[in-house]
């Protein structure tokens, strides 16, 4: 049984939105993730699982949540919801990471043509990408995931997740979706993506999967910038140094970038940001411009 999100949103006063779909939808607390966050109900608790997602952030555990949310500290919201669940048992947390054990990924590994003009428009080789990452594509017959690139996401060379993206732009709610964690082997939060192959101990650390696309070897996300501390500790544990390469033009993810500097610095790991002058995100800069960014970054 689901946590009593409603009774907990009205006792703190926290505007909502609820939809037909069964969920409750607030402006995300997690604003330096994404533009827009602050004014726009881009987060949401599912009724029935009490689960958390936002259009930008993807799933986020309802810990971390009500602690952004409230200003509390992580064990004050961990004994807080225990309040508001099924006689004081965390079926939240169950609920929130129940992985599945068999990964069924939508889509087709054969491109249509707004597959392919979708990809050429942003500048890659849809043949090199579509067998670099092993790319599926999503038609209008995929119900739920109509019209996407889907991109497996993979952790020590398995696929445990995935993640789509539109390619026809008319539902700017659905430009990207993501697998949740019923339909993951490992949720993508849990993860550092694009680093199976990395074997050197600086790594650099982008927003999305795009970027890693645009930015080759050496570079990993952990989808947005608000990282978890999941993903902090595998930082931790596995590189001296970690340069955060999130977009310049993005004053939130800027400040967000300092935020893990400071947590990966108490863990005794060498961390920093960089800005480049051309306030680009790495997607949209050139190969070229990556490789030298990289090596002025110390990723080699």
């Amino acid at each position: 049984m689901a946590w009593n999100v409603l009774k907990f949103l009205n006792d703190y006063r926290i505007q909502y939105r609820q939809d037909s779909t069964g969920w409750l939808n607030i402006c995300c607390p997690f604003r330096l993730n994404h533009k827009g966050g602050d004014t726009k109900y881009f987060g949401g608790f599912d009724v029935k699982t009490g689960g958390y997602n936002c259009w930008s952030c993807g799933g986020v555990g309802n810990v971390d949540v009500i602690s952004e949310l409230l200003n509390i500290g992580k064990g004050e919201a961990f004994g807080l919801l225990q309040g508001y669940g099924n006689s004081g048992q965390n079926h939240y947390i169950k609920e929130k990471r129940q992985n599945t054990t068999i990964l069924h990924m939508p889509g087709h590994p054969e491109p249509r043509q707004s597959h392919i003009e979708y990809l050429k428009s942003r500048g890659y080789s849809p043949e090199y990408l579509t067998k670099k990452y092993q790319l599926h594509f999503t038609h209008g017959g995929d119900i739920g995931w109509e019209h996407k690139v889907i991109i497996p996401i993979t952790w020590e060379h398995r696929v445990v997740s995935y993640q789509g993206r539109d390619v026809l732009g008319t539902d700017p709610r659905k430009r990207w979706l993501s697998a949740t964690p019923e339909e993951s082997l490992i949720h993508y939060k849990d993860i550092i993506f694009g680093l199976d192959d990395w074997h050197s101990k600086t790594v650099g650390i982008v927003e999305g999967a795009f970027d890693v696309f645009r930015m080759g070897k050496g570079v990993g996300t952990g989808f947005g910038s608000a990282l978890t501390d999941g993903q902090i500790n595998k930082l931790a544990e596995r590189f001296n140094k970690v340069v955060f390469l999130f977009d310049p033009s993005d004053e939130r993810a800027w400040e967000k970038a300092g935020k893990h500097v400071l947590e990966l610095k108490a863990m005794g790991v060498n961390s920093e940001r960089i800005r480049w002058d051309s306030l680009k995100d790495p997607d949209e800069l050139g190969f070229t411009d990556c490789r030298i960014l990289k090596q002025l970054a110390g990723i080699k």
